[in-house]
């Protein structure tokens, strides 16, 4: 004669009976299920972790791959400045073909540049900022509003919107706002006061 398949086992209870443990039976129990959630709990941080490493790792890989290239960059920006410094300086008795060949390079460098994230800082008639401007001069300008850029001597660059060199650059030293009061003129010293 064959058992049934789906005969219970002798050690265990019928399904749907209740089940009576000892106290120690169901401490051990209890026990098991605790270390069970806390090592459920460890695989689960360890997991977010990893994919947390993940993430960083790739983030750091895209940033040195768009960054690599600063370096080289930041040597070709003097050969920048030198074509631009060029190009002004040639007079009118240059031959045009000169000229444009100069132009036609000096643009190839500048498309060349901007093709890898190089984006030239605008200055000129812009309120100087601190974090992107390098202040060489101030300049009496009583026409431009204060702390205005009257001249950019060098150009200032960003790479991928990190700054990779500031504008040198002359700033206004204005006349006050229409509207603002004069600026009193300078206090005389008391004759009875001594300079220390």
């Amino acid at each position: 004669m064959s058992k049934p398949a789906h005969e219970p086992k002798p050690s265990e209870p019928p399904k749907g009976q209740a089940v009576s443990l000892s106290a120690d039976e169901h401490a051990q129990l209890t026990q098991q299920a605790e270390e069970a959630a806390a090592s459920k709990d460890r695989y689960l941080r360890a997991l977010a972790d990893l994919e947390n490493s993940k993430k960083r790792m790739e983030r750091d890989r895209e940033e040195f791959i768009r960054f690599a290239a600063e370096r080289l960059i930041r040597s070709l920006l003097p050969i920048l400045d030198s074509f631009e410094q060029e190009l002004k300086a040639l007079d009118a008795g240059t031959p045009a073909a000169t000229r444009t060949g100069l132009e036609l390079m000096l643009r190839q460098l500048r498309d060349a540049l901007q093709r890898e994230g190089v984006k030239r800082i605008e200055a000129a008639g812009q309120p100087f900022d601190h974090h992107c401007h390098e202040a060489i001069q101030q300049v009496e300008r009583p026409d431009v509003p204060d702390n205005t850029i009257v001249e950019e001597v060098q150009a200032g660059y960003t790479l991928h919107g990190r700054l990779i060199r500031t504008s040198l650059v002359k700033v206004a030293k204005g006349a006050p706002p229409a509207g603002a009061p004069a600026a009193p003129p300078p206090a005389q010293p008391d004759e009875q006061t001594q300079d220390v």
